[in-house]
């Protein structure tokens, strides 16, 4: 296999800090996460007559609290009433639990101004195929975006890809309420590693399959780049229209041809897939890397971000349709 492309890391690694060996406590200083949320009643300011010295009045919004950070007072987010604020440090007896079973901190950081707050470790998990590592990562929120969940992020090595496939059979993600007691999410958690154990279970025979499965030329790929980016048409009036018929601007239709000829160009040369190229992992990660790697970004962290963020909030990507396709394929 080829080695990892020069300037490549873990989205983790770009935009978190790395705490591999530091106690919690100190883990989560060096990380910039050590910082405590409160809540207070919502209140807002209604102006009552118009103009810049207008008089306003304040009134309470019933069922909402404002989150905000106790050292800086910024604000975090707007939650319910029954929102039960989980601190970083208390996730202390969590994360012991879970390093007790051989889970290996790596890296940590924050999102969103400090409104998400994420640790990623290495699961001592050994892949049959030997084309990804496991991890599982951790993410609190304090703006009420999601729940404390643990989530599989694995990654393969020779390319960084980062790995987010939805699997029929196996969750990706386990989560606890913020309303929930948090001494009973001891149990909760041994049960998370036991979810991330069984996904990256059922990753590594989906990568089996995957491997198996024959894609010899251009000619087997393009129906799946047709599904993933329609290709533009011609309408009767001679412009250019989506898939439903609908006008597209010259400048959409020739981004859509764009991405399509890159995908299709990337799968043809890549040379993190040389070994698997003609297969269904193959062309899976092509498209997996385009997306991560050579879709447009304004710097390296916000691409980090980007990739980091689809994965601690799994949901439609580029990647999950191949995914989908290439069963309909093998069907």
């Amino acid at each position: 296999m080829k080695t990892v492309p020069e300037n490549r890391q873990s989205p983790w690694s770009t935009i978190g800090t790395e705490i591999s060996g530091l106690p919690y406590g100190a883990a989560l200083e060096k990380a910039g996460i050590a910082y405590e949320v409160d809540n207070i009643p919502l209140n807002v300011r209604i102006p009552v007559s118009s103009g810049p010295m207008g008089d306003s009045m304040t009134v309470g919004v019933e069922g909402k609290r404002l989150n905000y950070r106790t050292d800086s007072l910024d604000p975090l987010g707007i939650v319910g009433d029954r929102y039960q604020v989980t601190q970083m440090r208390q996730l202390d007896t969590i994360v012991e639990s879970l390093v007790g079973e051989g889970w290996e901190p790596l890296s940590a950081g924050s999102m969103r101004g400090g409104a998400q707050a994420w640790i990623v470790g290495r699961l001592p998990f050994e892949s049959k195929t030997g084309d990804f590592e496991a991890n599982l990562g951790i993410v609190n929120s304090f703006d009420g975006s999601t729940a404390l969940r643990f989530v599989n992020t694995p990654m393969r090595p020779t390319c960084c890809n980062a790995i987010g496939l939805m699997l029929r059979t196996a969750k990706a993600s386990f989560s606890m309420r913020h309303t929930s007691n948090f001494m009973d999410r001891m149990e909760d958690a041994r049960l998370a590693l036991n979810v991330a154990v069984a996904y990256n279970h059922k990753l590594d025979e989906e990568i089996e399959y995957l491997l198996g499965l024959e894609l010899p030329d251009p000619a087997s790929v393009q129906p799946i780049i047709d599904k993933l980016i329609h290709p533009p048409e011609v309408g009767n009036s001679g412009t250019f229209v989506d898939e439903k018929g609908k006008p597209l601007s010259e400048r959409a239709a020739r981004s859509r041809t764009s991405k399509r000829e890159a995908i299709m160009s990337n799968w043809l040369t890549s040379e993190t897939i040389t070994d698997v190229r003609h297969t269904g992992w193959g062309f899976l990660n092509a498209v997996n890397e385009w997306e991560q790697w050579m879709r447009p970004a304004k710097t390296h962290s916000y691409r980090a971000e980007r990739t980091l963020r689809g994965q601690l909030n799994p949901g439609a990507s580029m990647t999950s349709i191949v995914h989908n396709e290439l069963s309909l394929v093998a069907a």
